[in-house]
């Protein structure tokens, strides 16, 4: 009940990406423009990320390195919160005839951002 071999191994590679992630963003021009065209973080790897670039990076590299992370994530928690709004509003009658437009799987999107399940 204290250990599993799955989750160790699961964990010990996940560490291990979050470093080269955090490593290939100091050093790789290239890699900053894949991370700055991601879509979100999911919040438990966020702080993951955030946490281990907190003790890698330089101050100064760091500070870059959270604007980039945080306006990603600022930006989808906006449009997650505006589509979960939308979705609420869908069930009140008066909204009945109005497009769902990208608010059908709000509630779903919002679990992933929020927990990191992909289910």
């Amino acid at each position: 009940n204290d250990s599993c071999y799955i989750c160790s191994r699961i964990e010990h590679h996940l560490k291990n990406m979050i470093e080269t992630v955090v490593l290939l963003w100091d050093t790789e021009d290239q890699f900053k423009r894949k991370f700055a065209a991601q879509p979100y973080f999911c919040l438990p790897h966020y702080s993951r990320l955030l946490d281990y670039a907190r003790r890698r990076l330089s101050k100064k590299n760091f500070a870059a390195f959270y604007r980039e992370a945080y306006g990603i994530n600022s930006k989808y928690l906006e449009t997650l919160g505006g589509d979960v709004s939308w979705f609420c509003k869908k069930f009140d009658y008066r909204y009945q005839d109005e497009p769902w437009n990208n608010s059908k799987d709000a509630a779903e999107r919002a679990v992933k951002f929020l927990t990191g399940i992909q289910r």
